[in-house]
């Protein structure tokens, strides 16, 4: 699996990342954390909803983020708790065994660029009869903005000739059914799947803090492109989107964001 960093997203992430705190708390009241869980925080990010986590349980609560500089963000800001700890791994080397009662990812899963290692890893991973909880933006539509914006990446006359040489790192299924089979493949008994339709008034800088948070870390960055890119490009792009906005920005100056998500709920 291909190594992503969002170190440089670490200190800005807890500001910007609206949609992920949203479906953290839907995923939450999924995951029904009781009073002595053992849980796997999966891509957790700076460790925010972790360290919520960890007020919910008495159980031992491990955050895992494939981001150095995320984990020691999380590490400076939530440490103290003894059942609480942090750790830099990729989700498909997790060397776990019959250790945790539940799994949680929350908008994480579609940067798994090849998510079956990571799948079996988790299964691994938790007790028998154990959960796994995702959350995730889903099919190859999966915020309808977003793609009208990256269409405009790939046409406009400042940008084309660079981004031609992105290669996207994403995962997306398109249908309920196929995520359902990923998980089944592998063992799992999946419980509950579901993609959701939602949408969200945001202002143009919330939306532009929101795309800084994720999705800008596929489409803008050099890992994902195999010719070198500059600050001028990134900002053009940047532009693009603002200019999107702004044509369809209300009187209040805010953008319907829609998203298409997949929560699924499955046990080993």
């Amino acid at each position: 699996m291909e190594r992503l960093d969002f170190s440089s997203k670490a200190a800005s992430y807890e500001e910007t990342g609206l949609i992920q705190k949203m479906t953290g708390r839907i995923l939450l009241d999924l995951a029904d954390i009781s009073g002595s869980d053992r849980v796997l925080d999966l891509g957790c990010g700076p460790g925010g909803t972790t360290a919520r986590i960890a007020q919910m349980t008495s159980g031992r609560v491990v955050g895992v983020d494939v981001s150095e500089g995320m984990i020691e963000k999380a590490v400076a800001t939530y440490s103290g708790p003894p059942h609480l700890s942090f750790l830099a791994r990729d989700a498909a080397q997790l060397d776990y065994l019959n250790e945790f009662d539940l799994i949680f990812c929350n908008s994480a899963f579609q940067w798994f660029t090849d998510p079956e290692p990571a799948v079996r890893q988790c299964w691994k991973a938790l007790k028998p009869g154990g959960i796994m909880v995702i959350q995730a933006p889903a099919t190859s539509r999966y915020c309808p903005l977003f793609i009208e914006a990256v269409a405009g990446f790939a046409s406009n006359p400042e940008t084309a000739v660079i981004f031609k040489h992105f290669k996207s790192p994403y995962f997306f299924l398109d249908s309920a059914r196929e995520y359902r089979e990923l998980f089944t493949r592998f063992g799992f008994m999946v419980d509950y799947c579901e993609l959701k339709q939602e949408s969200n008034r945001f202002t143009i800088d919330e939306v532009m803090g929101i795309f800084k948070s994720g999705a800008e870390n596929g489409y803008l960055n050099q890992a994902y492109y195999d010719i070198a890119l500059d600050s001028s490009y990134i900002e053009t792009c940047r532009g693009i989107l603002r200019s999107l906005l702004q044509s369809k920005a209300d009187s209040d100056n805010k953008v319907a964001l829609e998203f298409t998500r997949v929560y699924l709920k499955a046990r080993k």
